[in-house]
């Protein structure tokens, strides 16, 4: 049940979690939304089968209203989570504005907390309405709730006394347990022929990145308190807007990419990708600690190709490991698999890191070994 009149910041997140999984309803399963007053209403008028469906027929009337209310606000929307588009596009056809990228991060953020202010607006009328016409059935439970309790117990006596004597009548018989063998990330990530040989290895610790072609943005190795060497990138003040790094060769194919990340710091208001692992030249793997998520994006359109929810904490190192063989794709996070995907074509190309300004983000580790 409700009990704030506003929402909270949480109430914005998981309303976001849902905007950027909006066609993938296994990502907020665990939403309050599914259960919400207003898709019990939904599900009541029979205008949705599935909390699924009377939930993105909500959000829809939410977007109508916020289109009422603010043309710019829901275009941002629409285009984004109905239709799918990214924001490279949408800044190139002017939609809603000619604006530079960080603006249009900033007007998407208000946009979304207007939304689930509208949202908030009409769970609380639905559930207020819905309350005060409680069916005269309950009213009839509430009363003989009594008469009911006594009357459901006995009946269940009886109907264990059936049961026990129906088993008792049964012949024996034994029962065998199957295994299931589930085949662990080392026994995917790491083949065991013997063609297979690393190609790429850099682990910072001569205190260069020679290896590595610096395309814009000032990246450094930098040591940490134990003495680890890292390659760094500090762009918290920095007006560059995309710090990128590159390395590997363009005809690279079949490979498993390792590596660790550790976003130090960033901007509490940075709902940008904040790391970017660049490999086939058009393939992208992108990480948005703002928005909890992870995203597999093919350029130059922001095409995103899967995605999936994914917390990232500041200033700790997380492992990243992307396995390529011919068109097929896996994505494992903490040695986790994250993103399965089967792609258009067999994938070829360098590889590169990248983030965005006001972050702070390191990289070490990094090896590359290819599949025979």
């Amino acid at each position: 049940m409700l009990t704030n009149n506003k929402p909270t910041e949480d109430h914005i997140n998981e309303v976001s979690r849902i905007l950027r999984n909006f066609n993938q309803p296994d990502e907020w399963k665990d939403s309050y939304w599914l259960s919400s007053y207003l898709v019990k209403d939904y599900l009541r008028s029979g205008q949705a089968q599935t909390p699924y469906q009377a939930v993105r027929a909500t959000f829809s009337d939410i977007l109508n209203l916020l289109l009422d209310e603010s043309p710019y606000y829901g275009d941002i929307l629409k285009g984004r989570f109905w239709e799918g588009q990214h924001v490279a596009q949408m800044v190139k056809n002017g939609r809603p504005q000619y604006w530079e990228e960080r603006t249009f991060y900033i007007y998407q953020k208000k946009a979304i907390a207007r939304f689930t202010a509208l949202l908030w607006e009409r769970e609380q009328i639905c559930q207020k309405t819905m309350l005060q016409s409680k069916p005269k059935y309950i009213e009839f439970l509430t009363k003989n709730r009594i008469t009911i309790i006594n009357t459901l117990f006995f009946s269940m006596i009886a109907l264990l006394f059936i049961v026990f004597d129906k088993v008792e009548s049964l012949p024996s018989r034994a029962y065998s347990e199957s295994t299931l063998t589930l085949a662990s990330p080392d026994n995917i990530l790491f083949p065991t022929s013997t063609n297979s040989k690393i190609i790429f290895q850099e682990n910072f610790e001569d205190g260069t990145a020679d290896n590595f072609r610096n395309k814009l943005g000032l990246w450094v190795v930098v040591s940490e308190p134990n003495g680890n060497k890292v390659l760094d990138i500090n762009s918290m003040d920095s007006s560059i807007e995309y710090p990128t790094i590159e390395f590997g060769e363009s005809d690279w194919r079949n490979f498993i990419l390792t590596s660790r990340i550790n976003v130090v710091d960033y901007s509490d208001s940075n709902d940008a990708p904040l790391v970017s692992i660049r490999f086939s030249e058009n393939y992208k793997l992108t990480f948005t600690p703002y928005w909890n998520g992870v995203e597999l994006v093919f350029e130059p359109l922001w095409e995103i190709v899967n995605s999936r929810t994914l917390e990232i904490h500041k200033n700790k190192w997380y492992s990243i490991s992307i396995k390529v063989q011919d068109s097929k794709i896996d994505i494992f996070f903490e040695n986790k698999l994250i993103i399965s995907d089967e792609l258009s074509n067999a994938i070829t190309g360098f590889f590169g890191f990248a983030t965005w300004p006001e972050a702070h983000v390191q990289f070490d580790d990094v090896f590359i070994t290819l599949i025979e």
